[in-house]
């Protein structure tokens, strides 16, 4: 009896080294395929949680200047508390700090005591935990280190420790090849924004050289902008040097009221120095504007709006202005773009007024 019961404590002391050792290769088949940094962390703390027991499990990695880490995905237990991902924190004289710096495993017996130079990060631990840090490193690079926290301050069993170790090795690989692709698809969608951003100002040249009636011009480039901005409207409005009113020559709001036209528009004074200051603005519903607007546009649920000057060789002309139902619909590289628009617009203007086109 007492043999067979030996036999089957060794069985299970077996096939649970089995397990272990099994690990690694299971690790690196599995997150190897991840596409993602995140996709990466959590199918590791899915496989490990059958193998050690840990309660949340961090990946912090190099910022660009390699002074700082950043926590850069977190997967925790439900009660314990969350950590903002994008967290940034100084490593040096720190357990992280020796970790990076001799990369070697490192055991940190007090997590609130590690973090007391963070005062904000050291109050979401209430209870004694403990952690491990283990870099994250691969031939060509230092990409950061992997944290796994336990409520218990105990050390992993050096076997323990090593397969970690080794697992660290295989996930520093995934991260590798995971911000490899990340970075290829940041380059393919700047990529992507350069050729839109040609391309619209390209339709836009084409206009202003081939169409000469001005109306007709501005439907068109309402027709492009809209293309690329998918925004809710357009305005085009020009102002009348000998009054204080601009007037709207097009609004187009295109999935729903058309184009309209011949709309008088009064402009305050700091709006008229604005437009000689050559100077873009972004507006929302709440910010003053002329009554006739505005009840359009909440007519419309506008949430934002952007208005940029066309400037001619003389002075202001008029203006641009394009809404959306988006708030903060538009950027700053939005700008950037729309001011190299409304340039070509107003040179057409300049064109049109020294032939008697308007």
């Amino acid at each position: 009896m007492s043999a067979k019961l030996t036999t089957n404590q060794d069985d299970v002391a077996i096939n649970g080294d089995l397990t272990r050792y099994r690990a690694p290769l299971k690790i690196s088949g599995t997150v190897g395929a991840q596409p993602t940094v995140d996709a990466v962390l959590h199918s590791l703390a899915t496989l490990l949680s059958n193998i050690v027991s840990f309660e949340n499990i961090a990946l912090l990695l190099f910022d660009p200047s390699g002074q700082r880490l950043v926590l850069r995905a977190f997967e925790r237990s439900h009660d314990d508390p969350a950590i903002e991902v994008g967290t940034e924190i100084m490593y040096a004289g720190t357990g992280l700090g020796r970790a990076l710096k001799e990369q070697v495993p490192v055991f940190v017996p007090d997590v609130k005591q590690e973090l007391a130079v963070y005062p904000e990060l050291a109050c979401r631990f209430d209870q004694p935990e403990s952690a491990y840090i283990f870099p994250i490193s691969t031939p060509r690079t230092k990409l950061g280190a992997l944290v796994f926290v336990r409520q218990e301050r105990l050390e992993f069993s050096p076997a323990d420790a090593e397969l970690m170790r080794s697992i660290a090795g295989h996930v520093a690989v995934a991260l590798e090849n995971a911000l490899a692709i990340n970075s290829v698809e940041a380059y393919q969608r700047d990529l992507t924004r350069e050729r839109d951003r040609l391309s619209l100002l390209l339709e836009i040249n084409n206009h202003v050289v081939t169409i000469l009636d001005i109306n007709d011009l501005f439907r068109a480039a309402s027709a492009s902008i809209c293309k690329h901005f998918a925004n809710d409207f357009t305005s085009f409005m020009l102002f009348d040097g000998r009054s204080d009113r601009l007037n709207v020559v097009v609004l187009d709001f295109p999935a729903s009221r058309g184009f309209m036209s011949d709309i008088p528009v009064p402009i305050a004074q700091e709006d008229l120095d604005r437009l000689r200051a050559r100077q873009p603005r972004v507006l929302t519903p709440s910010d003053k504007m002329p009554p006739v607007i505005a009840q359009m546009l909440r007519a419309e649920s506008i949430a934002s709006v952007t208005a940029l000057p066309l400037v001619g060789a003389s002075g202001p002309i008029g203006a641009m202005v394009l809404g959306s139902r988006k708030g903060n619909g538009f950027t700053q590289a939005d700008l950037d773009l729309l001011s190299q628009v409304s340039s070509q617009i107003s040179l057409a203007i300049d064109n049109a007024l020294a032939y008697g086109r308007l």
